[in-house]
């Protein structure tokens, strides 16, 4: 019986130990803090119109943070004739865990003319990945969308798997 008991604690440990996590909001919060924090991680800085292979009205830039061979975060910066998007991709064990994306739009002046020395926000979406596998997900949404279209979770992860796969090639 105790022979049984040490192959089943044995086998238990070994499944867990390639399940996948799940995490919650509170969790998330803490890593992600904790890689905006952390000082020691390595900087690659890519222009976006290359890596995407098209041209962007005001360009881009993406940022990666590598710690050895692991991404932990991905930030990119879409500059077009109206404003400015921006998506963030936190990591952990080399899956996304929380997707921030933002819209700034420039504002018009009196002569209804783009004041491009001002952006301002008027949208931001952050979205908690809390089961990456089953795709599931705790969105949280302040202002509205003026010219971004919405995307799928699925879009999001495509498009990080994109740029990273873009830099290795």
């Amino acid at each position: 019986m105790k022979k049984i008991s040490v192959i089943v604690l044995f086998l238990g440990m070994i499944l867990s130990a390639f399940a996948v996590k799940n995490y919650s909001k509170k969790e998330i919060d803490e890593i992600t803090n904790a890689i905006d924090h952390y000082s020691a991680f390595s900087l690659q800085t890519l222009n976006a119109n290359e890596v995407y292979e098209t041209t962007f009205d005001g360009g881009g830039e993406i940022k990666i943070l590598w710690r050895g061979d692991e991404a932990k975060k991905v930030h990119q910066d879409i500059f077009l004739s109206y404003g400015k998007l921006s998506t963030t991709f936190y990591f952990d064990n080399k899956k996304i865990i929380k997707i921030i994306e933002t819209e700034e739009n420039f504002e018009f002046k009196e002569d209804m003319s783009l004041n491009y020395d001002k952006l301002t926000e008027v949208f931001k979406e952050e979205i908690y990945v809390l089961d990456y596998e089953n795709e599931i997900v705790e969105k949280q949404i302040i202002g509205e969308r003026k010219v971004s279209n919405d995307v799928s979770v699925t879009k999001y992860y495509q498009t990080a798997d994109f740029i990273l796969e873009k830099i290795k090639n």
